[in-house]
């Protein structure tokens, strides 16, 4: 008797291999020489240090590749293709426009170790299958009825914490508020007491993950050497803490709309195909996507708002005329539209988009901004090297908000800005972001004077980029 997926033994994603792991088949120096295709390929360059192994700032990096040797270059690590997608239009060709023609590829595996097949992973067409389970519950207006509030009272609430507290660590604090703020809204649970245990593992997860993300090191992965047993042993905490979450609402059933709720109906209906493991992967996929990212976003722009005087004082005064609206019926309307606000996370996007790496695989050869790209080539999609190029946005490495105008933004080109990704891969949390930032940085600025001592942490870029180095800051209420 055949079994469905539902009958599988739930197994930690550690030691889940899908089948498009390893199915893929490289292009290689040996098969372009074969194929006479070397002439083809965009202008090959030779890297200094190992593409996969390199532990510097990965992403600075490819801005170097950038400057140096243009938007579409080839190279080749351990004898296989990789060709860069960083201009504008490449970005949209590869994300959009033929997006038929690459799938997320052997990029993402290290991901999938430890948080399995979820949306941020998944190849077509069960890619499109769980984001229109989800999409329900992330739409604008779900947010503003059920997750406006909680964002607003686990905001208000860590701001009444802050008020015993002389001293804070910006990063961890981001963290935690997110967390919190994620885990009540999407799956009615409140993590509070669990955020340093979250955040503990998913900091191994995330970082001996790109660590070891070369595939050379993979056949390491069930030794014993720190490194890797960190790895597995936290990637297996995190899974089974999702799995005791999953299980309690099932015993414990309450009427909610919210993610997790969702999926478990859908994993209830007979006719669905969905797993207890296929709920674990995406709640993984949304804790590490949907806190970490936007806590380093805000670690980011806290310490930039500091470095910029002026920036800092039309934040205060946008915040103190917005909150001392909190009880109108536009309250909402008012935190969306925080014009200040908005530019400055924007631009911290800009600077230190999160997800800043997109790999993807060609599954069939294609012209992309008028080069060849041959089957098999691994592409590096990433927005870090668009979004700092000087050909798209004046002095790029500087923090000037004040640049993201109307006119300024709708007369981008096409892919030249995509902090969430893009096409039917953009974050399906895009909106949930967005208006969580601007209501825990409205809260923070409109109830404290917080300076930070490092005016700029510092990027390194694991899996998400995020502050290199810790973020101390001192805090005094606002005396309102």
């Amino acid at each position: 008797m055949k079994m469905s997926k539902k009958n599988l033994v739930n197994i930690p994603p550690f030691f889940y291999f899908p089948k498009n792991m390893f199915y893929l088949k490289p292009m290689t120096l040996k098969t372009l020489k074969k194929r006479n295709l070397l002439e083809k390929i965009p202008k090959i360059i030779k890297l200094k240090a190992n593409y996969h192994i390199n532990q510097g700032n990965r992403a600075k990096n490819l801005l170097k590749i950038l400057k140096k040797h243009g938007e579409i270059v080839s190279f080749f690590v351990n004898k296989e293709l990789y060709i860069t997608a960083f201009s504008p239009e490449a970005a949209y060709q590869v994300s959009v426009a033929q997006k038929d023609n690459f799938s997320k590829g052997r990029g993402w595996n290290r991901i999938r170790k430890f948080g399995g097949e979820g949306m941020l992973t998944l190849e077509e067409p069960t890619h499109s299958e769980r984001r229109s389970i989800a999409q329900p519950s992330l739409n604008y207006k779900k947010i503003q009825k059920d997750y406006f509030d909680i964002m607003c009272d686990k905001s208000e609430n860590k701001m009444i914490d802050w008020q015993r507290n002389k001293k804070i660590e910006v990063h961890t604090e981001m963290v935690h508020l997110t967390l919190e703020i994620v885990c009540q809204s999407l799956f009615g649970i409140d993590f509070k007491e669990k955020t340093s245990f979250v955040k503990k593992h998913m900091d191994i997860c995330v970082t001996n993950g790109e660590r070891t993300v070369s595939p050379l090191l993979h056949r390491f992965d069930h030794t014993n050497l720190p490194i890797f047993k960190q790895f597995r042993e936290s990637s297996i905490e995190l899974y089974n803490f999702v799995q005791k979450t999953i299980d309690e609402r099932i015993k414990n059933p309450i009427e909610s709309n919210d993610l997790l709720s969702v999926f478990i109906k859908s994993y209830q209906d007979p006719e669905s195909n969905l797993s207890l493991s296929d709920i674990n992967n995406e709640i993984l996929t949304m804790l590490l996507a949907g806190f970490e990212t936007t806590a380093n976003a805000l670690s980011f722009a806290i310490c930039n708002i500091n470095d910029n005087p002026k920036y800092l004082d039309l934040l205060k005064e946008e915040a103190k005329e917005i909150l001392s609206k909190r009880n109108d019926d536009n309250f909402i309307e008012l935190v969306s539209n925080a014009k200040i606000c908005s530019s400055i996370i924007k631009e911290t996007l800009r600077i230190y988009p999160p997800l800043w790496i997109q790999p993807r695989f060609c599954k069939k050869d294609s012209i992309i901004d008028g080069y060849f790209f041959p089957q098999g080539s691994n592409i590096v999609l990433s927005s870090y090297p668009i979004h700092n190029n000087p050909k798209i946005y004046e002095s790029p490495e500087k923090f000037m908000p004040e640049r993201w105008t109307k006119d300024f933004e709708t007369n981008l080109p096409r892919g030249s800005y995509f902090p969430f990704g893009m096409g039917s891969r953009k974050c399906i949390g895009d909106m949930f972001a967005m208006l969580e930032m601007k209501v825990i940085l409205l809260n923070i600025f409109g109830n404290f004077d917080l300076n930070t001592k490092k005016k700029n942490p510092g990027g390194q870029s694991h899996v998400s980029y995020r502050p290199l180095k810790k973020i101390k800051a001192t805090i005094k209420p606002i005396d309102l």
